[in-house]
């Protein structure tokens, strides 16, 4: 099946100047025009934002009161966010990225794990370790 989507950018979340955001967008480089999505379920500034398997996850980040450790995923045929597997860390500014069907983020020389398919039978995700 083709993704109908991989040729797509996504931004979710940010701050304005004044407060922190919810609001997410497309951009669609053959046409050149930004549409607006479906807002996410919480603020976010400061988050890790990946594609992965036709989802895009957004993490973590600060709500204009505290660093969060929780997360969603959007899913560009429903136009939906639903809730993810929170992190064991709040963190924001950080890096992230999919390596071999598992989501890393990285902060302040910690790194976290978590497996982004049902198929890993190595246990539960890795609590975060020093470099």
């Amino acid at each position: 099946m083709v993704d109908a989507h991989a040729d797509k950018v996504f931004i979710a979340g940010g701050f304005n100047g004044q407060e922190c955001l919810n609001t997410a967008e497309c951009f669609d480089p053959k046409t050149r025009q930004w549409t607006m999505i479906a807002p996410m379920r919480n603020r976010r500034s400061g988050i890790g934002v990946v594609a992965h398997d036709g989802l895009v996850y957004a993490v973590g980040g600060f709500n204009g009161i505290t660093r969060m450790n929780n997360g969603e995923k959007y899913n560009p045929v429903t136009n939906s966010w639903s809730n993810i597997t929170e992190m064991y860390s709040p963190r924001s500014n950080f890096g992230i990225e999919v390596r071999q069907l598992r989501r890393y983020s990285v902060n302040l020389g910690a790194l976290e794990c978590v497996a982004l398919t049902k198929r890993n039978t190595t246990g539960p995700p890795s609590r975060a370790a020093p470099w």
